[in-house]
């Protein structure tokens, strides 16, 4: 993670419902300028974050 703060772009790419939750935990403490991700983990993403 310390070498990403470093780059001008980050492009983050994950799916699948069961990463969700590794999605959420990134962005918190993580850069990233662009998330690439599928329907299954936006609508995860959408229900724990919502809670």
């Amino acid at each position: 993670m310390e070498d990403l703060t470093s780059k001008k772009h980050v492009v983050t790419v994950a799916g699948g419902k069961s990463k969700g939750q590794a999605i959420i935990s990134y962005f918190k403490n993580g850069k990233s300028d662009v998330l690439i991700t599928d329907e299954a983990a936006a609508e995860q993403i959408l229900r724990d974050v919502s809670l």
